[in-house]
């Protein structure tokens, strides 16, 4: 069992909203739960780190996190948590301090180095609507995803169910779990597409390191990654720092995850 989480900047809290079945892979998507259990502008990515912000973390000081073990789901490979978010941008260093047992920086990986495409012309409306229906709604199968995927191959490819495109999908094949590729999406929204390995290089790294985590180690997790190997081996340019902003282009947000999917997948991967 994997977990998806469509990061928002600075989540601190979290509550599973649903279960897809695609290609599989059972992944739960789980969502900032704020003040009364929605979103706002959810994310698929953590903000890099900036050497020149303050000294010290954000919260969380030197130890593991708010519990004292992985809390559920222990070290298999499903207890990774909802979504982060807990980077600083352009502030003082990761929003959360300390070190987390369950960090491996053997998975601190690059994403596939694929280009990122908008308005590819591979998926209709319908199509995307289409693809919610058989792969996360309810009453979604193995069976009806993979008559979609079958029927649509391309679409299917562009949003990344399965992950065999050739370019920057919709959503993010990591070790442990799948995410939105927010990064690329915000690198096109912003006109800068040659931004988009390099700042989805970082998001797939720290996301990477972190899969194993347990809700309760990955905030500090993504901290540790941040300001660690991924940071240094995946720093981004002042250019292409922008990509990871508070605020995320409209084409690339949403409070609902499935009107999050149509407005990535539209603006991706449709006309």
């Amino acid at each position: 069992m994997l977990r998806c989480p469509p990061m928002a900047h600075r989540a601190l809290s979290y509550a599973l909203l649903f279960c897809l079945t695609a290609c599989g892979t059972t992944i739960i998507v789980a969502e900032d739960d704020g003040e009364g259990g929605s979103t706002s502008n959810s994310t698929g990515s953590v903000a890099p780190p900036n050497p020149v912000g303050g000294s010290g973390p954000g919260q969380g000081g030197n130890g593991p996190g708010p519990g004292p073990g992985p809390g559920q789901g222990g070290n298999g490979p499903g207890p990774g948590p909802g979504q982060g978010g807990n980077g600083p941008g352009p502030g003082p260093g990761p929003g959360v301090g300390g070190s987390s047992g369950c960090y491996d920086e053997s998975l601190a990986v690059a994403a596939p180095a694929l280009p990122a495409v908008a308005g590819q012309g591979v998926c209709t409306p319908q199509a995307i609507d289409d693809f919610i229906g058989a792969c996360l709604a309810d009453g979604a199968s193995q069976a009806t995803c993979n008559t979609f995927t079958d029927m649509n191959p391309a679409c299917s490819a562009c949003i990344g169910v399965p992950m065999s495109g050739m370019t920057q999908p919709v959503l993010l094949l990591t070790a442990g779990f799948i995410a939105f590729n927010i990064t690329s999406c915000e690198s096109l929204a912003q006109g800068k597409p040659q931004c988009a390995i390099e700042a989805t290089n970082l998001n797939y790294c720290v996301l990477n390191t972190c899969s194993l985590c347990s809700d309760f180690e990955f905030e500090t997790c993504l901290g540790q990654a941040q300001s660690g190997l991924c940071g240094e081996s995946f720093p981004v340019s002042d250019m292409c720092d922008s990509v990871f902003g508070d605020i995320p282009s409209p084409q690339c947000s949403s409070d609902d995850v499935f009107q999050l999917i149509v407005n990535m997948a539209t603006f991706m991967c449709g006309p």
